[in-house]
C-alpha cells in the first residue's frame, strides 16, 4: 500500500460509500421503486419484447400515449438527427423485414450483401428513415449493419444502440465504414431522452409512471445512479483522492484475478469429469488470456472426430459474444445436414451451436453466468456457503451435458 494512504482513510472512504448507498436503497424502498412490473415479468434484458417494443410505443406519433409526435420529436433532437424529418404522419416498425439474406450485383458489377430485420425503423412520407439496431446482450450477427446501410441506402441513417455506446464487432460490421453508422447508448442518449418524456408526461400519472419504471429498469442495466447518490459519492472521492485511486486500481486487478482463478478451477473440473467418458479422448486447453474479449476454455475432441468445444468468455467483455455472458458451444462446425442444423442453436457463423451458462442463487432462481456481473464475482470471491465449488461445478456439469448431447446428435 502506498505509504501515504493510511488504512483508516481507505476503511473510512468505504465505510462512508456504503452508507450512502445503503440510505440510497432504503429510500427506494419508501418510494416503493424496489417493486417493477418489467423485472416482475422477467422482461428487463428482452431486446424485442420490451425494450424496442418500448421505445417504439412512445416514438409512434399514432401510439396509445395519445401524445402524438412529441416524443419523436424528443428523439431526434437528442440523438441529433441531421435531417429534415416529417414527424407527424411517420410509421415506426418493430422488427422491419428487408428480405432475405443475399447477395446483389448493381448496375457496376458491385456486389453487396443484403436481407435480415432491423430492430426499430422509422420512416416519413418523404422515404426519409432511420434504421436502429438495437442490443442489449445479444452478440453481432455476420453482416449486420453492412446489411442494413445497403437497404435505401440514399435516405438512410444507421444507428448501433448498446446499453454503454460500445463499438459493433468486426463480424457485425461488415465492410462499413465507422463513419457509415452512429453509436447510440442507454445510459446517455434513451436516459435523456426518458427523462425528457417524463416531463411531458406530468398530468398523465399512468404514462408517467410506466416511463419512470422503463427508467430504472435502464438505470439497473447501465449501473447508473441516481443524481443525488453520484453527487454524494463524488464529493466523497473528492475529499479522498489518493485513496479513491488506490482502490479502484485494486479493485480492477481483484476482478482479473478473480475471473483467472475461475477460469482456472472450470479447466481443471473439466479435465477431471471428461476423463471419465473412456470412449473419447479430451483435450482441455485455455485460449485467449483473462484480459482479451474472447476469453475461452477450448475442449478438442481425438483425431478421429475432429470437433471443438469452447466456453467463452471469462474475460466478461460485454463486447464479447452474448455481452461477455458464458456460454458453451460447438465451434466453426460445418454441415450440411438439414436435420442436424434443425436441431443446433446458432449463436453465429463461428459458433453454430450453443447454451447459455447459468447459476442459480440462493432463492433457485437461475441467472445468466457473467464474468461481469459484480454480484456472481463478489460471491466468488467471498466463497460463503461453498458458493465457489457450486458454481464451478454448475458451469462444467451444464458443459458436459451441452457436449454429451451434441455429440448424439452429430455422431
Amino acid at each position: 500500500m502506498n505509504e501515504f494512504i493510511q488504512e483508516s482513510t481507505i476503511k473510512s472512504l468505504l465505510r462512508q460509500t456504503n452508507e450512502q448507498i445503503q440510505f440510497q436503497k432504503e429510500r427506494e424502498i419508501i418510494r416503493g421503486e424496489s417493486f417493477n412490473v418489467f423485472n416482475v415479468l422477467n422482461l428487463q434484458s428482452n431486446e424485442t419484447r420490451l425494450h424496442s417494443a418500448f421505445i417504439a410505443e412512445l416514438l409512434n406519433p399514432h401510439g396509445s400515449h395519445l401524445k402524438g409526435d412529441i416524443f419523436l420529436k424528443l428523439f431526434l433532437s437528442v440523438i441529433e438527427y441531421p435531417f429534415e424529418f416529417q414527424t407527424l404522419n411517420s410509421i415506426v416498425t418493430v422488427e422491419k423485414v428487408i428480405g432475405s439474406k443475399t447477395f446483389v450485383i448493381d448496375n457496376n458489377g458491385v456486389e453487396h450483401i443484403m436481407g435480415g430485420r432491423i430492430d426499430l425503423y422509422i420512416s416519413d412520407r418523404y422515404g426519409r428513415n432511420l434504421a436502429i439496431e438495437n442490443k442489449i446482450y445479444a452478440s453481432d450477427q455476420p453482416n449486420q449493419l453492412e446489411r442494413y446501410a445497403n437497404f435505401n441506402q440514399r435516405k438512410d441513417k444507421l444507428y448501433y444502440l448498446t446499453l454503454n455506446g460500445d463499438e459493433p464487432s468486426d463480424l457485425g460490421k461488415g465492410n462499413l465504414k465507422d463513419d457509415e453508422f452512429e453509436l447510440l447508448s442507454y445510459r446517455d442518449h434513451i436516459l435523456r431522452w426518458l427523462e425528457l418524456c417524463q416531463k411531458e408526461t406530468a398530468n398523465i400519472p399512468i404514462l408517467r409512471e410506466n416511463i419512470r419504471q422503463y427508467i430504472l429498469i435502464i438505470k439497473k442495466l447501465t449501473n447508473t445512479m441516481d443524481d443525488n447518490l453520484k453527487e454524494k459519492i463524488d464529493n466523497l472521492l473528492i475529499e479522498d483522492f489518493g485513496a479513491a485511486a488506490y482502490i479502484n486500481k485494486r479493485f480492477d486487478s481483484l476482478i482479473v484475478e478473480n475471473r483467472e482463478k475461475f477460469r482456472d478451477s472450470c479447466s481443471e473440473a473439466l479435465k477431471s469429469k471428461l476423463s471419465e467418458l473412456n470412449h473419447l479422448t479430451f483435450k482441455v486447453h485455455d485460449g485467449d488470456a483473462i484480459t482479451k474479449k474472447y476469453s475461452h476454455i477450448w475442449i478438442d475432441i481425438d483425431k478421429r472426430i475432429k470437433l471443438t468445444f469452447g466456453i467463452e468468455t471469462f474475460s466478461g467483455n460485454p463486447g464479447g459474444h452474448d455481452n461477455g455472458c458464458l456460454f458453451i458451444g460447438l465451434y466453426d462446425y460445418k454441415t450440411e445436414s438439414h436435420d442436424i442444423q434443425s436441431r443446433f442453436n446458432e449463436l453465429n457463423s463461428y459458433w453454430p451451436h450453443h447454451h447459455k451458462l447459468v447459476w442459480t442463487d440462493e432463492f433457485d432462481h437461475d441467472k445468466k453466468a457473467s464474468m461481469n456481473d459484480i454480484d456472481f464475482i463478489q460471491r466468488l470471491a467471498q466463497n460463503k456457503s461453498d458458493f465457489y465449488e457450486k458454481a464451478v461445478d454448475y458451469i462444467t456439469d451444464q458443459s458436459i451435458r451441452f457436449i454429451k448431447e451434441t455429440l448424439e446428435i452429430i455422431i
